[in-house]
């Protein structure tokens, strides 16, 4: 039991002068951790800061860009008014075409071509 006695007292013994230098290596360890991280935060800023500045630059041109979309939907919505109106225009009118056509086939001559043909052969008289 004495044995066992001086073994804890020598393990008790070797802990106390051990702990203090583990504790300052564990501290060592931390500084070392800080200062990297600090550095690491520093270049991220700098990395954030050359970003900021490249978006800044890309602000003109988006907004070009923007303005030309707006464009674009302005010609399609335009474009599509017209095509509608004059798809209607045809769709309301084509049996006015279909006898005119029927009237170029079959060689009648159109009663308004044939009112304008007259007026022009009366004024040059």
């Amino acid at each position: 039991m004495a044995d066992m006695n001086g073994l804890f007292e020598t393990v008790a013994f070797m802990a106390k002068c051990l702990l203090p230098v583990f504790g300052v290596i564990l501290l060592v360890y931390i500084i070392l951790l800080v200062k990297e991280l600090i550095l690491t935060l520093k270049a991220v800023e700098k990395t954030l800061d050359t970003t900021e500045g490249q978006i800044q630059k890309l602000d003109a041109p988006l907004a070009t860009v923007e303005d030309i979309s707006h464009t674009v939907d302005e010609v399609h919505h335009a474009t599509k008014e017209a095509v509608g109106n004059v798809t209607t225009s045809v769709k309301d009118n084509v049996g006015v075409i279909k006898d005119w056509v029927q009237e170029k086939v079959s060689g009648k001559k159109d009663p308004v071509e044939v009112v304008v043909n007259e007026q022009i052969s009366s004024s040059e008289e």
